[in-house]
């Protein structure tokens, strides 16, 4: 291409960068939360096993989607994805969350390994793990 053409193609996509019209295309921008910690407690009836995050996110304008869970046998792997609206904006001050998260233990007992963002935790379910306190 030559030196010209390429000068106005670049003009023209700098031009469009603030455009209004542009920005409502992208109404959000999605990131994932930065995960400190996270917790397991496990309860009865049905067995079942709470997931408590801990972490934050970049500002007070960036919010938490709903996690997505899969799970491969007794490995669960949750993602918590964040959005912020496009072109918001805010202080950069972290702001903490926590969030619970349920997960259903088909397999009752047994051990299982649980990844949040790359933060991970092993737990297992025994008869007297069932109801018990939070295991860090």
């Amino acid at each position: 291409m030559r030196p010209l053409a390429m000068l106005l193609v670049l003009t023209a996509g700098l031009a469009c960068a603030g455009d209004a019209a542009r920005e409502a295309d992208r109404p959000y921008t999605g990131g994932l939360a930065q995960v400190h910690s996270v917790a397991i407690r496990v309860d009865r009836s049905p067995i079942r096993a709470q997931v408590l995050v801990r972490g934050s996110l970049p500002d007070p304008c960036t919010e938490l989607e709903p996690p997505r869970v899969r799970r491969a046998g007794s490995v669960f792997e949750v993602e918590l994805t964040t959005r912020r609206r496009f072109g918001a904006r805010c202080a950069a001050v972290a702001m903490p969350f926590e969030r619970r998260i349920p997960l259903s233990l088909p397999g009752g007992s047994g051990a299982y390994f649980v990844t949040v963002n790359g933060v991970s935790q092993a737990f297992s379910v025994s008869p007297s793990l069932v109801g018990g306190p939070l295991l860090d």
